[in-house]
Order: C-alpha cells, then structure tokens, then sequence
C-alpha cells in the first residue's frame, strides 16, 4: 500500500497537471493589472 501512495503524491506535487498552484495562471498578477 506504500507504493500507490508514492504515485499519487507523484501528479498532485506536479504543477504541470495542478494549474492552481501554478503561480502564471494565478488571478492575483491579473488582478494587479488595470
């Protein structure tokens, strides 16, 4: 059960998958923008 555990922690640390945490798609630089 340790090993499945790794894989999903794998994509969720990913900012490539989690445009969220991505700060360039945050809405708080557009925001700032008039």
């Amino acid at each position: 059960p340790a090993s499945p555990q790794k894989r999903a922690a794998s994509p969720r640390r990913s900012p490539k998958k989690s445009p969220r945490k991505s700060p360039k798609k945050s809405p708080r630089k557009r925001s700032a923008s008039p």
